[in-house]
């Protein structure tokens, strides 16, 4: 069965994506990982992409050939604007404070079904909190209900119960992210007392159903040495994680000095994660540095869908391209907005957009009519050209 798996990712891999067989060392390394804990579950994914793919690849090829440009590959959806945290830096609860909403289950299902019709059947779900009593209960059905999906889940831990674990055993098909920003006390200081032991729960649920998960760590510069270091990596190795992606925080909320990490400070961090790499089993990922042909893929190889049905290229671009209860979603990646903003990715490939020229998203948004769903893009462009005076991007 190993066999069959691994010629399964590895065909897979080529056919997809080019510019990702050039790191098919790296992808290889998460698959051995991830057979490790699960050889069921990655059985199960091996052989829904392989009888899936040809058909799949079509599909994309036909969206191609109508619309002049390559679909997404993946959606990420937030089901609800509830979180039981309230992490330093984080939008959820201080920009939609008072306008919390829910994204009802037809609604998740019509974008997995329109998806689907892309050529893709990768959901990523974010929050606020995706296992919130107030979404929980969509995204149960929704993991049912797709079976054949596969779905990347970033959670704090804090909802992730036996039954979450027991409805991803059943399906095969949920691979979870869980957030810390370092272990024990190091992750509380950022994200609230206690809140790390909602990720060692989580963990205890997802092995005892062998249940495959990763960790999402959020670089900022109190912890910037504690994640890269052989202890960090070393807890989540020993207690079954397939890996570790490692998110730069980003200023969302307009306050960087004493959180974001300066230039150097990163190019430092990449160097030590590189050193690690070479000992760990894990796959130690950073979120910008995936591949080596872009920093971000906003608005072309994935796109957003906030819990009120917005449609943006990612969740730091607060302008909606449109709305998923209003317009099918093809109509919304070939709009005016998301025509310009492909043509913008396409001019800064390696960088992210949103915090390299904010001035220019704005600019074209309001071109469009547009306007801002929160206050992300206006606050980076408060703070960008200090950004760049100050050391912190080049």
């Amino acid at each position: 069965m190993r066999n069959f798996y691994h010629t399964a990712a590895s065909v897979a891999l080529r056919l997809a994506r080019k510019d990702l067989w050039m790191h098919r060392e790296k992808f290889m390394k998460i698959a051995d990982r991830l057979y490790e804990t699960n050889p069921e579950f990655a059985d199960s994914v091996a052989r829904k992409y392989t009888v899936s793919l040809p058909r799949m690849l079509w599909r994309r090829r036909k969206f191609r050939r109508k619309n002049g440009f390559k679909p997404p590959l993946a959606v990420i959806l937030n089901p609800g604007d509830y979180c039981q945290l309230n992490c330093e830096g984080c939008i959820t609860g201080a920009e939609r404070q008072g306008k919390r909403s829910v994204l009802s289950l037809e609604t998740m299902e019509s974008v997995a079904q329109q998806l689907h019709g892309f050529g893709s059947r990768s959901v990523t779900i974010m929050g606020g909190e995706p296992f919130h009593t107030a979404s929980r209960d969509n995204v149960y059905a929704l993991m049912r209900r797709f079976s054949k999906h596969i779905f990347s889940i970033f959670t704090n831990g804090i909802g992730l119960t036996r039954e979450v674990a027991d409805v991803a055993a059943e399906n095969c098909n949920s691979i979870f992210l869980l957030s810390c920003n370092g272990v024990g006390e190091m992750s509380d200081r950022t994200r609230g007392a206690g809140s790390f032991r909602g990720v060692e729960n989580a963990i205890g649920y997802l092995n005892r159903n062998n249940v495959p998960y990763s960790v999402s760590a959020t670089v900022m510069e109190y912890n910037l040495e504690h994640l890269c270091s052989e202890d960090f990596i070393r807890y989540f190795e020993d207690r079954g994680a397939i890996g570790i992606l490692y998110v730069l925080f980003m200023p969302l909320d307009g306050e960087y000095k004493g959180r974001m990490p300066t230039r150097e400070q990163v190019e430092r961090f990449r160097a030590r994660l590189a050193e690690q790499q070479t000992r760990s089993r894990m796959l130690l990922q950073s979120y910008t540095n995936l591949t080596n042909t872009s920093a971000c893929r906003a608005g072309t190889h994935h796109f957003y869908v906030n819990a009120d049905g917005e449609v943006s290229p990612c969740f730091a671009i607060s302008y909606s391209m449109g709305n998923v209860h209003e317009q099918r979603l093809e109509d919304i990646l070939t709009s005016p907005f998301a025509h310009d903003f492909r043509q913008m990715r396409e001019e800064m490939p390696k960088k992210c957009a949103a915090i390299a020229d904010p001035q220019r998203i704005i600019k074209t948004a309001e071109q469009h009519g547009l306007r801002p769903t929160c206050a992300t893009m206006a606050n980076y462009a408060r703070i960008q050209p200090e950004l760049f005076t100050e050391g912190y991007l080049s």
